[in-house]
């Protein structure tokens, strides 16, 4: 799952104990499209090899 939106991000950390994807969380403001394409490209790359439910990642 892929988010810009902050607040979900804290109601995803808050509720430790849900089972849910993965979720890939990048800051949206000041950057272009292709900045923000990039960064999570780069976040999923850095962890292809890891299982990543229930994981939050940073791009």
């Amino acid at each position: 799952m892929l988010t810009f939106d902050d607040d979900f991000l804290s109601l995803a950390a808050a509720d430790e104990n849900a089972e849910r994807a993965g979720i890939v969380y990048v800051g949206q403001y000041g950057k272009e499209v292709g900045e923000l394409v990039r960064r999570v490209d780069a976040a999923l790359r850095r962890n292809r090899d890891r299982d990543l439910v229930g994981e939050i990642v940073y791009a």
